[in-house]
């Protein structure tokens, strides 16, 4: 039984859906994935940031991105077939997607109202880590795990 303070949105999601999962607890600061990486012992590139954007029209989606990686928002733009993208203000995402900056988690989400987009390679590591739906908490889990939030792949690495 998942304790308390780990029952997060998130976690519920992967619980429900029968999702194998590891959970790391660290320390956590404003350093971001390269921060994690450190104090998990972990390539940054297998820490998965979960990015909010919204294109001109104002539509929110998610993006998946390897830690250490840029987004080529032009290509990502692109694919979007819209004028440009950018990353979302703080204070929206929270109201939108119900995590706060630091805890945003693709998992726990209602995924109707948002499309969800994944970098191809990510798929392509035996595991990742990301965040577990709050601060200090990432899950590990197999990248196929992914598939249970319908994702969109793209090759989006700048």
């Amino acid at each position: 039984m998942i304790n308390s303070e780990l029952s997060t949105n998130a976690i519920k999601e992967l619980i429900d859906n029968k999702i194998s999962f590891n959970v790391h607890k660290y320390q956590y600061d404003k350093g971001g994935t390269l921060s994690v990486s450190h104090k998990l012992n972990i390539p940054e590139y297998i820490v998965i940031k979960t990015l909010v954007f919204e294109d001109d029209n104002e539509i929110l989606f998610l993006l998946l991105m390897h830690g250490n990686k840029k987004v080529d928002t032009k290509s990502f733009a692109k694919i979007l077939n819209v004028n440009k993208v950018k990353l979302g203000e703080p204070d929206m995402i929270t109201e939108k997607i119900g995590y706060s900056i630091g805890s945003i988690s693709p998992f726990g989400i209602h995924k109707d109202d948002i499309k969800i987009y994944v970098e191809e390679s990510i798929m392509k590591l035996e595991k990742i880590f990301i965040n577990g739906g709050t601060k200090g908490i990432s899950i590990e889990i197999s990248p196929e795990d992914l598939n249970i939030l319908n994702p969109i792949f793209v090759s989006v690495v700048k």
